[in-house]
């Protein structure tokens, strides 16, 4: 897994409260970079209708979504983020008709099955940690929010 700096958005860079417009940007980045594939973005924005990943993590004092697309539009596993000076709309994984403001966004391009949920599981347990949460998102470096960000899934 490729935990890119170039991939990072940190506060301020984001200029959209539009969460189509937010995957795009940074599908596409991840595109430039050469991390998937043509059709990355399209699988994205048809696996968030079906399956919304906006999650509303109650201890957190914000809340995030992790979307990702079909592994075959994937050539190196990588992870892109965005932290949010203005948070974004996502539909709620658990509560499918309601939205939730989301203030950080990591965007999985992974081929391996399952690998995902790992992801998530390491993102709940670093936000439902207050200190390090902040930590992530008053990153002052793309270095240092990959950084953070690598632990998730060291610490399985």
């Amino acid at each position: 897994m490729q935990f890119d700096e170039r991939l990072c958005f940190l506060k301020g860079e984001v200029k959209t409260d539009n969460r189509e417009a937010l995957l795009r940007q940074m599908a596409g980045r991840m595109a430039r970079y050469g991390y998937v594939k043509e059709g990355f973005l399209e699988s994205i924005l048809r696996r968030e209708e079906e399956y919304p990943t906006g999650l509303c993590v109650h201890s957190a004092q914000f809340h995030m979504a992790i979307p990702h697309a079909d592994p075959e539009f994937v050539n190196t596993d990588a992870v892109a983020a965005a932290v949010l000076e203005k948070p974004v709309a996502f539909r709620r994984m658990d509560e499918r008709g309601q939205e939730v403001a989301v203030s950080l966004v990591i965007l999985l391009a992974i081929r391996e099955p399952g690998e995902h949920m790992q992801m998530l599981a390491g993102a709940v347990r670093m936000l439902q940690d207050a200190d390090r949460a902040e930590r992530l998102m008053n990153a002052a470096s793309g270095r240092e929010l990959m950084r953070y960000l690598q632990t998730l899934r060291e610490e399985r």
